[in-house]
């Protein structure tokens, strides 16, 4: 082999070992110390009618053994109409991360910026939640925004004008959760 293509090949390789260590120190560990902890306050849930019902919440993020791991418990209500969603939080790293209902159910979740996020499809219905972490006030903000997942209205579509559909909205759900210290 003539030294000029010897050059190239280790050049090459030695380039792609740099690029993947880039990457794999990128891979950073999320950090979510500041939302570890019991937050509660009131859920208001409201309908497209005007409709709201106000239901007690609480939001109940542990660290677990595992360092990617994080329990996340939310209760709706209290007494007898209380209701228990005992859900795992997974660290995939990188902000990106896995909402695990322990029943199957399994929500691909990001961290953007100090809003978690989620968004996915039930029954027919389209629904966005987010958690936004207000540090300075010991503040969680959790909304749900929900809407059949069938277009609206489709509009656009003209010549260069890409096609633009909208989505009905049906409930907004929200709750301003304070950390007890």
């Amino acid at each position: 082999m003539c030294r000029p293509l010897v050059k190239k090949i280790i050049l090459c390789f030695s380039f792609q070992f740099i690029i993947l260590g880039v990457f794999a120190q990128n891979a950073q560990k999320t950090d979510l110390t500041s939302w570890i902890g019991t937050w509660k306050g009131s859920l208001n849930i409201n309908n497209a009618d005007g409709k709201t019902l106000k239901v007690p919440m609480t939001l109940d993020i542990k660290a677990t053994d595992s360092t990617n791991r994080y329990s996340w418990t939310i209760i709706y209500g209290e007494g007898k109409s209380m209701q228990i969603r005992p859900y795992e939080l997974l660290d995939k790293g990188n902000g990106q991360l896995v909402i695990d209902e322990k029943n199957s159910i399994v929500l691909d979740a990001y961290l953007l910026g100090n809003t978690l996020v989620t968004r996915f499809e039930v029954k027919g219905s389209l629904l966005m939640i987010t958690y936004q972490l207000l540090e300075a006030q010991n503040q969680i903000i959790f909304r749900v925004y929900s809407g059949k997942h069938k277009p609206l209205n489709t509009t656009g579509g003209d010549k260069k004008v890409p096609v633009v559909k909208t989505y009905p909205l049906g409930v907004m759900q929200e709750a301003y959760l304070k950390k007890n210290t």
